[in-house]
């Protein structure tokens, strides 16, 4: 895993599929886009312009992608419940959080043992 950190951002990138591909997440830091969606396409120049001052090896990985989606990262006040009856959530689900570093799913583990323990007294 390679990070880069810019001017009001950071891009992640690292090879998947036995090395046959990378994958880069580029982060920056906008008020301009409120679209909650995971599926929005959004076009190469869009990234090159926000990332011209970036290093240049940076921008060649950018430039030789297909495809390019775009969402928004909202932070969310926690909820008041996690659970009814027989199902609960744990991790990001009921504790929303930014995703980085893996912490919705290391929140998951602490979660799964916190409800491990209660189940058992």
């Amino acid at each position: 895993m390679t990070a880069w950190w810019g001017p009001h951002g950071h891009i992640v990138h690292y090879p998947v599929r036995r090395g046959e591909l990378v994958n880069f997440v580029a982060h920056l830091n906008s008020d301009g886009w409120t679209e909650e969606s995971w599926t929005y396409e959004c076009g190469r120049q869009e990234l090159m312009e926000s990332y011209s001052r970036w290093n240049k090896s940076l921008r060649q990985l950018i430039e030789f992608s297909e495809r390019y989606y775009k969402w928004a990262l909202y932070d969310r006040e926690p909820l008041d419940c996690w659970g009814e009856e027989r199902i609960t959530l744990l991790g990001d689900s009921a504790q929303p959080m930014l995703p980085y570093l893996g912490q919705g799913a290391c929140m998951a583990v602490e979660d799964g043992r916190i409800l491990a323990d209660s189940v058992a007294r």
